[in-house]
């Protein structure tokens, strides 16, 4: 009997071994086909690619505009993604050569907070207002009417209304136009130049003459005019 039993045992023993040995053929075959299945997805699978906002367009682009005239442009800028879920900010300046901080109009439109900006002479932000809000600001350059402020997203776009007022001091008188849109990913248009404007008053008329007196018809007269340009 107990010959009987070490031989059922080793027989017992050597089918285990047999069935440990295929199991560790499946195991190693199913790991190694798990390891190509996500080899061959990671390959198959593009990666995310995070494009850039866009600053599309500034209107008016060009024209003549006096002091203290408010003018109202509209700034689009776009994001693959989404405007209102995508961008961060959106800088709009007015300037003589480079959109710098300080020397001109340079405002800024947070996006997630919907709150607009201008900064001061010193290039500091005042505190954010939204967009509607009866509050002006202002430099000693420009100033921002808030209250007409807007902000609509369509898509991928988003429009951003502008009412900019200038004032006397602000030269010289040809100033360029640029805009900046960035993501929240800080991926960004970099600064684009947008137009070209012209902020002057009109030529002052100071005299005509002559100014009084007759003529007959089919005279020729000569008019002086005299006029001024501040």
């Amino acid at each position: 009997r107990f010959g009987k039993l070490t031989r059922s045992l080793a027989h017992y023993q050597k089918n285990c071994i047999i069935i440990a040995h295929m199991l560790n053929k499946k195991l190693t075959w199913l790991l190694g086909a798990l390891f190509l299945c996500f080899s061959l997805t990671a390959i198959n699978t593009p990666a995310f690619a995070n494009n850039p906002p866009q600053a599309e367009s500034v209107s008016p682009d060009s024209g003549f505009f006096t002091p203290e005239e408010e003018v109202s442009f509209t700034a689009v800028s776009s994001d693959p993604d989404s405007a209102n879920e995508g961008l961060a900010e959106v800088l709009f300046a007015i300037h003589p050569k480079t959109p710098k901080v300080t020397g001109g109009c340079y405002i800024k439109y947070e996006v997630t907070g919907n709150l607009i900006y201008l900064a001061d002479d010193t290039g500091r932000f005042s505190s954010g207002v939204p967009p509607g809000d009866a509050v002006i600001l202002e430099n000693t350059l420009c100033s921002l009417n808030c209250a007409s402020v807007s902000a609509s997203f369509d898509g991928h776009r988003l429009s951003l209304t502008l009412p900019i007022s200038f004032k006397p001091a602000f030269s010289p008188k040809n100033p360029y136009v640029f805009l900046f849109a960035e993501d929240k990913s800080g991926a960004n248009s970099t600064w684009q130049n947008k137009g070209r404007i012209k902020v002057d008053y009109l030529p002052l008329t100071l005299s005509i003459e002559p100014n009084d007196g007759s003529c007959q018809v089919d005279d020729q007269v000569s008019f002086k005019v005299i006029t001024s340009d501040s």
